[in-house]
């Protein structure tokens, strides 16, 4: 039976489909495999890749040591004591510049090695006093999407004024003091605000070390100014009675640095705040006896870096951070909206009637998808974090005693008479135009605390002092039927700001606050001798009647914020005397 033409038509077209796919299909392997031969030739080899790399890396750590140049030794070759830094410095370059000079110096005079101190105490002198305008690290820290700690580190003007002091005491040890004076008046300089900054932002000098020194400079030149020096020392030291005025032949200056410096620490929810843990300086009284006899004795500190890191004004930098976390807030709420309205979409799409298009809503819900996940990586790689790189080592208390100490070894003694510590040093006269000795004793404010610690009693220890002023109360926690029993102490007169210790419970600990007609602030570590527990609570609150009552919210500080753990009452039980 023969076959119609109509029925020979799908089987020719049908060859001619696979025909055609068969060629499409080799076409296609043939110029992919083109495209990998071509791409394969142009691409460098694995051994190329490795060489620019290589080169690349070698260029890195060129332009790293370009920018310090300055700083390293002459001969390339830095003492085992130092060698360690030496090697930071090189992989961080100006990043970390000021703080590794500092410490490079501290261990170059302690070894006598003056000219390298000389050396590295210039450089970072430098990088203080440059400008930041055109610093492109400071510029990336201010961008959104860059840390603070990017940016080269300077310090707060408390870690700065280390800088100065130690350059200046160089100064003076050579008889240039000169130079010393306008060190030490340029170091004060670095604790005062811009004339145009937010009142928020505005503070003054007042670090009376940087005074008396520079007094001590204008006496041994014989300048009359040396009166005016002395006076803004007195008015700005922590204890009215730390400024001696020696007689014009002092051949020494010594320095008795206590305690271990305040800490910094982040708050906020995006730990866009910084703020800072006391130092262990006991903040006493101290007498000092060369060779056994009476030298000086002062009722407290030149000046502490406590009180320093914690009364200053606000810094230019946390306008920027603010912004950054309000940046990173404001982003995630964005991608938060676009979401939930993804969501609402995709729901919308989902429970459409059989027939009824629903593609729209589709295609809404990926759009707002879309831009919700974008939103929400904008705000997660926003990093408003502060900065809590310190200055380290540094000290909290600082006692500074100019007197004239006979030839050779000298037996110098710092006394807290209030405890009986000790801490005992030789020095050694150098015959200098003007003698330094630096002596630091870190754990000197720990022990006179201990001993205070274990005799206190706060309407006792009020009682003691020539002025101070206590509260007793107690605080109620949140989850604890009982209430703690809770006692500060003033050390000292209480003015605007003021150090002295709290007692929670049967723990003591010193503590530094701030008080007015209206508002309190105290802050605290609580420390537990049985375990190595540290606890650090903020009291914040209203003031009473001028002070005599106190009460307000215990917040407890921890890495993600201030979190509110319950309520204190206080009163007062002990005035100031006069």
């Amino acid at each position: 039976m023969a076959q119609s033409s109509e029925g020979k038509i799908p089987m020719m077209t049908a060859g001619r489909n696979q025909s055609s796919y068969r060629l499409t299909l080799a076409f296609f392997v043939v110029f992919s495999l083109a495209f990998v031969v071509a791409a394969s030739a142009a691409a460098p080899s694995y051994k190329e890749r490795l060489d620019r790399k290589e080169q690349r890396e070698k260029e890195a750590a060129a332009a790293m040591e370009a920018q310090i140049a300055d700083i390293l030794p002459p001969d390339g070759q830095p003492t085992a004591d130092v060698a360690p830094l030496y090697a930071q410095l090189r992989e961080t370059g100006n990043n970390n510049a000021v703080s590794l000079c500092y410490a490079i110096a501290l261990h170059a005079l302690s070894a006598d090695r003056i000219e390298e101190a000389i050396r590295v105490l210039d450089a970072a002198f430098a990088r203080l006093e440059a400008s930041s305008a055109g610093d492109e690290s400071a510029e990336k820290a201010r961008g959104k999407f860059h840390a603070e700690e990017e940016k080269s580190f300077r310090g707060e003007p408390y870690e700065q004024v280390m800088i100065y002091l130690l350059r200046g005491l160089l100064y003076m040890r050579e008889g240039d003091f000169e130079n010393a004076r306008a060190v030490f008046r340029s170091g004060a300089l670095r604790d005062r605000s811009a004339l145009d900054a937010k009142e928020e932002e505005q503070y003054q000098d007042d670090l009376a070390e940087m005074d008396y020194l520079e007094a001590l400079c204008d006496l041994k030149l014989g300048d009359a100014k040396a009166e005016d020096a002395f006076k803004f020392a007195h008015d700005h030291a922590r204890a009215e009675d730390a400024i001696l005025e020696p007689a014009g032949d002092f051949n020494s200056v010594v320095i008795f640095l206590s305690g271990v410096g305040p800490s910094k620490y982040r708050t906020g929810k995006y730990n866009q705040f910084l703020r800072f843990s006391p130092g262990s300086g006991a903040s006493g009284p101290l007498r000092v006896l060369v060779n056994d006899n009476p030298c000086s004795e002062v009722s407290g500190p030149v000046d502490s870096m406590t009180f320093q890191a914690t009364t200053r004004g606000g810094r230019e930098i946390d306008a920027v951070l603010k912004g950054k976390a309000q940046f990173k807030s404001g982003a995630s709420f964005a991608g938060d909206i676009a979401l939930a309205a993804s969501a609402g979409a995709l729901a919308a799409a989902s429970s459409a009637a059989p027939g009824q298009d629903s593609s729209g809503a589709a295609a809404a819900s990926a759009a707002l998808g879309l831009v919700g996940l974008v939103a929400k990586g904008i705000s997660a790689a926003a990093n408003p974090e502060a900065d809590i790189r310190m200055l380290s080592p540094l000290h909290d208390d600082i006692y500074i005693v100019p007197a004239k100490l006979g030839d050779g070894s000298n037996r110098v003694i710092f006394e807290c008479p209030e405890t009986g510590i000790r801490s005992e040093h030789s020095l050694v006269c150098a015959q200098k135009p003007c003698d330094i000795h630096l002596v630091w004793d870190a754990a000197f404010g720990a022990q006179v605390e201990r001993v205070r610690r274990a005799k206190f009693g706060a309407a006792e220890l009020a009682e003691s002092m020539t002025h101070g002023m206590a509260w007793q109360g107690e605080a109620a926690f949140e989850g604890l039927k009982e209430k703690v029993a809770l006692a500060l102490v003033a050390n000292g007169e209480v003015e605007e700001s003021w150090t002295g210790y709290a007692k929670l419970g049967s723990d003591v600990c010193p503590c530094t606050g701030a008080i007015d007609k209206k508002n309190f602030r105290a802050s605290f570590r609580e420390t537990s001798d049985l375990a190595d527990v540290t606890r650090q609570y903020i009291l914040l609150g209203k003031s009473k009647r001028s002070g005599k009552r106190l009460e307000g919210t215990v917040f407890y500080v921890r890495d993600s914020g201030m979190l509110p753990v319950g309520s204190f009452k206080m009163k007062s039980i002990a005035t100031d005397k006069d």
